[in-house]
């Protein structure tokens, strides 16, 4: 059940340090059920170029590279254990982590984890109003800084600053390797 996204929206400012009251159990995260991501234009598959890179940003493309489902997180600003899955509610607008999906003016198949620049305008952006974020930090690997990372959106809702919405039932990545700067 675990699908890699990635979403980048972290306002500075509005972090908190999250306690362990805010984090739920394995037993809860895997009682969570939940379907197909659906949207308002049908079926979203943000699963053109999955990837991700620093401490920790995972994001996703749509077919086509003109929308990005993009998750940051400062795993310094809440408490988790490596290794262990904790479901974290995204209707805390100051919680350490950001979601969001962006649309592009032009194709951006660089706009993450990528030095090379010239990225096209965001031209609309949805950020979450509820849902929640499953998490899977993994131990830094021997080879490299990396480190493994798996998330997953549950039953989320965001909207764009029209009231646009999208739904996304259940998307999910795994294994992700993060904890690398680009350059």
């Amino acid at each position: 059940m675990w699908l890699g996204l990635v979403f980048v929206f972290l306002m500075s400012g509005c972090v908190k340090k999250q306690s362990n009251e805010d984090i739920l159990s394995m037993e809860e995260l895997e009682s969570v059920s939940a379907p197909i991501s659906v949207g308002r234009s049908g079926e979203i598959g943000f699963t053109e170029k999955v990837g991700g890179c620093g401490n920790f940003l995972v994001y996703a493309y749509e077919e086509g590279y003109r929308r990005a489902l993009v998750v940051n997180v400062e795993k310094q600003n809440f408490d988790y254990v490596i290794g262990e899955r904790i479901l974290l509610d995204l209707g805390d607008e100051n919680l350490a982590v950001g979601v969001r999906v962006e649309k592009f003016a032009d194709i951006a198949p660089t706009k993450y984890c990528d030095d090379v620049g010239g990225d096209p305008e965001v031209i609309d952006e949805w950020i979450p109003v509820s849902g929640k974020l499953g998490l899977l930090i993994g131990e830094k690997q021997v080879q490299s800084d990396g480190y493994k990372v798996s998330i997953e959106l549950v039953d989320v809702v965001l909207r764009d600053r029209d009231g646009g919405k999208l739904e996304l039932k259940n998307v999910e990545y795994r294994d992700i390797e993060v904890g690398w700067l680009p350059g």
